[in-house]
């Protein structure tokens, strides 16, 4: 008798487990959202620089979502607005917002932005700031991860990913021409690497060979050097 009764006991236990599991579920169902997804240093935006991609006027830019809550069988667009109070951009004229969707069955996104090349880019630098909203397919978003901005300009920058050693605009310039290539220097394997540092120290040797007593220098009055 005492070992039916613990049998019993066991299948009631499994019956209220498998119960709580269900609500459990339902509650996260309920509960799905999404958030922009930021990255290693938990930043908020990203600079784009027409200046790093010679030869571009328009780009698109892809914002990573990540899904909080279950998975879908359908599509489910994602609620996305503009903060008119921090863009500086214009739409249409800067930027147009694509459509941002998760996927069926799938725990991520991208918000696709189209951004263009205008001639006040030289001058200044113009945001776009976005929000993530409530809508029919996805409850608000957690306020510390429902925010982006993008920051558009035609400066040069220093990329993520720079090779060269110290940095200069006058050098990244030079790299440009050389190269055609501003950024996105993670691209080239080692040997690759090795061949454009060879190229640019002829092309350089070349320039300072046509320029006795006048040496290619940075913005800092440094010699350029690879």
């Amino acid at each position: 008798m005492k070992q039916i009764n613990k049998i019993f006991g066991v299948l009631l236990l499994l019956i209220a487990l498998s119960g709580c599991n269900n609500k459990y579920l339902e509650y996260d169902e309920s509960l799905s959202t999404v958030r922009f997804i930021y990255n290693i240093a938990e930043q908020d935006s990203v600079t784009y620089s027409f200046a790093l991609h010679p030869g571009v006027s328009e780009d698109v830019i892809d914002i990573p979502i990540q899904l909080i809550g279950l998975t879908s069988p359908v599509d489910r667009e994602v609620g996305v607005e503009i903060d008119k109070e921090k863009t500086t951009a214009k739409e249409n004229d800067n930027f147009i917002i694509g459509q941002s969707v998760i996927q069926a069955d799938s725990i991520t996104g991208k918000l696709r932005v189209n951004v263009k090349k205008t001639s006040n880019l030289e001058d200044e630098s113009l945001v776009i700031a976005f929000k993530l909203s409530e809508n029919a397919n996805f409850a608000s978003s957690p306020i510390d991860k429902s925010t982006y901005k993008i920051i558009l300009t035609s400066k040069l920058i220093e990329p993520s990913d720079w090779p060269f050693n110290e940095y200069s605009r006058v050098k990244h310039e030079f790299v440009i021409k050389v190269t055609g290539k501003g950024t996105n220097y993670s691209e080239w394997n080692a040997q690759e690497l090795i061949y454009y540092i060879g190229e640019l120290n002829k092309a350089l040797y070349e320039y300072n060979k046509e320029h006795p007593g006048d040496f290619l220098t940075d913005e800092n009055g440094l010699l350029v050097t690879f």
